[in-house]
């Protein structure tokens, strides 16, 4: 992580620890479109940007939308 102007910049092996991914992964997210600059040689990402990708990416994961419908369907059941 580099703190720059006071914001948050991951590399590839931050930003793939930050939200738990590889960098393999952050690589293919690059070529996929989410914005990364170059700072001191290193291709970095925002704190931000890296972030809301990740929330995207969740949202549009079948996976994961499965879980949180079966997470409000049983908190739902024991509310009953």
């Amino acid at each position: 992580m580099y703190e720059i102007d006071g914001t948050r910049w991951y590399d590839y092996v931050g930003a793939a620890r930050r939200v738990g991914r590889t960098t393999g992964t952050m690589k293919r997210w690059r070529r996929e479109g989410m914005p990364m600059s170059w700072r001191n040689g290193v291709r970095v990402v925002h704190e931000e940007v890296l972030l809301a990708t990740y929330r995207q990416r969740l949202m549009n994961d079948p996976v994961h939308r499965h879980r949180i419908r079966a997470a409000a369907q049983a908190r739902a059941a024991a509310k009953r």
